[in-house]
């Protein structure tokens, strides 16, 4: 499994052809970091992302997303109180890690012109589908996060951080998990090491008997297919065989 110049992550599938369903991934550090990595990002950018790319919502989640874009701001305590929960930042602590290239695109921010106060700058009240105004959300050229030469977007828009915020050094932490080492994701996205003998193991645990079932599969994750990955998990445990092998991510 690799990582492309683009941020896209390859990861090796192993599906049971009989039933169509992913027994486990092949996985290595790229795709451990990002997937780790996604527990660092609030939940608001997550539900911002699925409403500027006009996926379907996850749960009753995005409907608490949707309410704070609705919500008058009369009812509002401050004028920051909007912004805050729809675009909130990451823990400052996050800077002394390396942010993975996929995860880099899942950190949504909003551009907030000083004219524009009003419900309707996020998003048509009416959907919770409808893509905001141009003018509303955007991705920041560059953040004191991720350096001023970064082509990667604004952690949650450069006016919530510190303007005394420094880049961290090339000494910092790269990713969360070793390199070297080979890992199983199952469908359910648990993580195990691997092994030939975990390997093994888990096939004869889960009762496959005929080897002559399995193929591989290999399967690139860009934005939107990590995106999709996460709002799967929101209400699926077969993750993997309903993004990957399916293509039909249940609903709720």
């Amino acid at each position: 499994m690799a990582t492309t110049t683009t941020g896209e992550i390859t990861l090796k599938l192993l599906i049971d052809s009989n039933t169509d369903k992913v027994v486990f991934a092949e996985a290595k550090k790229d795709f451990l970091d990002y997937l780790f990595g996604l527990l660092q990002v609030p939940v608001g950018s997550i539900m911002g992302n699925l409403l500027v790319n006009k996926m379907e919502s996850a749960g009753s989640m995005a409907r608490v997303y949707k309410s704070v874009i609705d919500l008058e701001s009369s009812y509002l305590l401050t004028n920051l109180s909007r912004d805050l929960l729809l675009c909130p930042e990451m823990s400052s602590s996050s800077t002394s890690i390396a942010i993975p290239p996929l995860l880099k695109s899942f950190v949504f921010s909003k551009k907030k012109s000083e004219n524009d106060t009003r419900r309707d700058s996020y998003a048509s009240p009416s959907t919770f589908g409808a893509a905001p105004s141009a003018t509303s959300y955007s991705f920041a050229n560059s953040s004191p996060f991720f350096g001023a030469s970064s082509s990667a977007p604004s952690l949650f828009g450069s006016s919530v951080l510190s303007s005394t915020s420094t880049v961290a050094s090339p000494s910092k932490q790269d990713g969360f998990v070793r390199g070297m080492t080979q890992y199983m994701v199952m469908d359910d996205l648990t993580v195990k090491p691997s092994s030939p003998i975990s390997s093994i193991t888990l096939l004869n645990t889960i009762g496959v008997k005929d080897f002559s079932c399995l193929v591989e599969k290999i399967v690139t994750i860009n934005f939107n297919k990590g995106l999709e990955l996460v709002k799967t998990s929101f209400v699926s445990k077969t993750v993997l065989s309903d993004v990957f092998v399916r293509n039909q991510p249940r609903r709720i």
